[in-house]
């Protein structure tokens, strides 16, 4: 080979990297297919104004899709506003229909209603011409109520004295209530009467089987009178409990038993007559509320008592109200209070005790059994003639009266108990004193067992269970008293010892423990 052509080839090596030929045509194809695709890719790229335009459409697109999200939550509230429309739509359709039934409904009732209201206007006429006390004016027509009899006996001083009467009351008392005999000392008889002339409120103690409801019972048909008993309830808490109510709704006037009865007392076949009402177990609530009224009247003289049962006047009222409201109290009712004390029961207040006769019913013993006597019938006893006998007792024992109050005021226990125990009397214990002393002694009691009574309920009862009172104050009490009763007459104050001896007892009980 020629220098030049070796030459030539050298060089040529050199330059294709020592690459055959057949390489060299490859790699000249793969460019060649490549500047192919580099043309194609030139041929499709956009030139500016396309990007141009292809951004402003990209922002196009941006802006429609905003537009598009909108649109939706627009098309979703519109969806929602139709559903609701629709709902409302077939409510009101609803309603609408109901509205119809209603409108048919009411014109039914508008005529029921108008023949309704014409039916209580003419009730109502009728009501205001009809008496709302039914109960109290059945009894203005009770034929056997408005015969007054004319066969009460006249107890006056000409014919039964008070002793005698008190003796064959005794008898009439033991046999009094049928199945039963109730032998009463002539003691407690006399106490019972002297009562009946101090006071219209007594109050009969004692626990359970000492006859205190019986008492009154067998009195009330001893002497043909009229009784009622009315058990307390431990709920009661004002007079409509006892007397009743007006209710204006009904337009009438709820009379309870004890309002009859109170009402009975008045008429003609009663009010000549002697007439108890018994309150049975009347601590089981406080008489200072439901007996309010009455605690009142007794304070006011006898012909000024009576309780008002209506505010306004009633038209066509019972008989016996006054001014159509009130009901005057009659002389001839007494309110009998039975009570046990326990822990079931309230305890009296003073005012109650202040106003009322109290006796503490003894228990039953062999000593107050008599030979009881049948006295056979006898007509119903005189109200009016029997507190003339009683007032004609006062006239006979004036001196007694005198004496006994004279004593109580010189007595030396009397001031201790006044200045020691703090405890005073006034003119109320000088009128029950005045009152209850003549008819003790006319049926044949003393003025020391009308004192022992009176200084029992009235004074020394009030310092039972009393924590500031010491024992040896008591047991000088106890030695003024009797020291002081020798004077008064040739009895003992029985009761009276025998409280301050319990008393006296029980506080040594409670020092020693």
């Amino acid at each position: 080979m020629p220098t030049r052509s070796r030459s030539t080839r050298r060089e040529l090596d050199r330059r294709f990297g020592d690459k055959t030929p057949e390489h060299i045509l490859a790699d000249i194809k793969h460019l060649e297919q490549e500047r192919d695709e580099l043309a194609r890719q030139l041929r499709e790229r956009p030139d500016a104004r396309d990007g141009e335009r292809l951004a402003a459409l990209l922002r196009e697109r941006s802006a429609w899709l905003e537009e598009q999200a909108i649109l939706r939550g627009d098309l979703a509230k519109a969806a929602g506003e139709l559903a609701t429309r629709r709902l409302a739509a077939i409510e009101l359709e609803s309603l609408r229909k109901e509205k119809e039934a209603l409108e048919v409904h009411k014109q039914l009732l508008d005529g029921a209603l108008d023949e309704l209201r014409a039916r209580v206007q003419e009730l109502t006429r009728q009501e205001d011409h009809r008496n709302p006390m039914t109960a109290l004016t059945s009894l203005d027509t009770t034929e056997a109520l408005q015969s007054e009899k004319r066969t009460v006996t006249p107890l006056r001083p000409a014919t039964p004295t008070l002793r005698e009467f008190a003796d064959d009351l005794r008898h009439r008392i033991a046999t009094g209530i049928d199945g039963r005999t109730l032998y009463y000392a002539a003691r407690d008889v006399r106490a019972f009467l002297g009562g009946l002339a101090m006071t219209r409120l007594m109050l009969l103690q004692g626990i359970s089987g000492t006859g205190k409801t019986s008492l009154p019972l067998a009195f009330a048909s001893a002497v043909d009178g009229g009784r009622e008993v009315v058990e307390v309830q431990a709920g009661w808490r004002d007079r409509q409990d006892l007397v009743g109510y007006y209710n204006a709704f009904h337009r009438h006037y709820y009379a309870t038993n004890f309002l009859q009865a109170l009402y009975r007392a008045g008429t003609p076949a009663f009010r000549d007559r002697l007439f108890l009402i018994v309150l049975d177990e009347i601590n089981l609530s406080r008489p200072e509320q439901f007996f309010a009224d009455f605690l009142s009247a007794l304070e006011q003289p006898m012909e000024d008592r009576r309780l008002t049962l209506v505010s306004d006047p009633v038209a066509d009222a019972p008989r016996l109200l006054v001014d159509g409201r009130h009901l005057p109290i009659p002389p001839n009712v007494w309110f009998i209070g039975t009570a046990n004390h326990d822990e079931s029961t309230a305890e009296f207040a003073d005012k109650t005790y202040d106003r009322a006769h109290v006796m503490e019913m003894p228990r039953n013993t062999g000593a107050a059994r008599f030979d009881i006597n049948d006295r056979g019938p006898r007509a119903p006893i005189s109200y009016g003639a029997l507190m003339e006998v009683f007032q004609g007792a006062r006239g006979r024992q004036a001196d007694a009266v005198n004496k006994a109050w004279t004593w109580l005021q010189r007595a030396s226990f009397a001031r201790t108990i006044e200045q020691k125990f703090r405890i005073g009397w006034g003119n109320r214990l000088e009128q029950q004193l005045a009152a209850y002393l003549p008819v003790v002694v006319d049926a044949g009691g003393t003025i020391g067992e009308a004192i022992d009574h009176l200084l029992v309920t009235k004074i020394l009862r009030k310092l039972k269970d009393r924590h500031d009172i010491r024992v040896d104050a008591l047991e000088q009490l106890q030695a003024q008293l009797t020291d002081d009763w020798n004077g008064l007459d040739d009895t003992l104050p029985e009761r009276c010892i025998d409280l301050l001896g319990r008393e006296i007892a029980a506080k040594k009980v409670e020092t020693n423990e």
